[in-house]
């Protein structure tokens, strides 16, 4: 009866008085904490279903659908949050790193083919700061997001660079004021080819990722970011 109500409480409370009990009844309590441990795993195992087990042998190996390369350390967290967003559940597929930014990725000796172990689809998003010419139509790609354009192209990785100075140049006035605790409405719109910190000189590259909490998918429409990340989605099978 009370293996049906606490399983694991029975396990402990044999295993507990096994350890005061003379050798023979010891021996006895230990085994038969054994055979319902073997009991409860069978039960417990019986109880989950066959998606539910591919879902978990797949999250448990280190094969991903997707990885997702970002620029810098302080990216990294603001891109989890934002696919958390657009992806659900199925982010838990989903690989988010950092490069370490532009003159990393363009270094010579770094080598991408790494970034290609146990996924089936790799994609990097860079920062416009130095991937777009902000002065030209169109913003076309830099000198740097050409080079490496080709880099990437050699291991057939994607590369995607945002057509704004950066992620937070997408943040949205409500989610930014709620987090600072303040009125940002001199700073909006903000300015798409500079750090957000020229006009929120208060800002902390460290927040990003409480920021993007507050925001909602809605807050992203007609940029080309949200496009970026229902391309992901799709290469997620979301």
């Amino acid at each position: 009866m009370l293996f049906k109500l606490d399983p694991t409480a029975l396990i402990e409370l044999m295993r507990t008085k096994a350890r005061n009990a003379v050798p023979e009844t010891a021996e006895s309590l230990v085994f038969r904490a054994g055979v319902y441990e073997s009991t409860r795993e069978i039960d417990t195992a019986k109880s989950i279903s066959f998606e539910q087990v591919v879902r978990r042998l797949a999250i448990s190996t280190t094969l991903k659908t997707i990885k997702v390369g970002c620029e810098g350390p302080t990216d990294a967290p603001g891109f989890k949050s934002l696919l958390a967003k657009i992806c659900g559940d199925r982010v838990e597929f989903i690989s988010v790193q950092s490069v370490g930014g532009w003159a990393t990725a363009l270094n010579p000796h770094y080598d991408f083919s790494p970034f290609l172990d146990g996924c089936l689809q790799a994609v990097f998003v860079m920062d416009g700061d130095n991937g777009r010419q902000f002065n030209k139509p169109g913003r076309p790609f830099t000198e740097e997001a050409k080079r490496l354009t080709r880099k990437l192209d050699e291991l057939k990785i994607p590369l995607r660079v945002l057509q704004r100075y950066g992620i937070e140049n997408y943040f949205a006035q409500h989610a930014l004021e709620s987090v600072l605790n303040c009125d940002l409405s001199s700073s909006f719109p903000l300015p798409d080819d500079k750090p957000i910190a020229t006009v929120i000189p208060n800002y902390n590259k460290n927040l990003s990722a409480v920021i993007i909490e507050r925001m909602s998918v809605d807050d992203l429409n007609g940029t080309d970011l949200l496009q970026i990340l229902e391309e992901i989605r799709k290469w997620a099978n979301v």
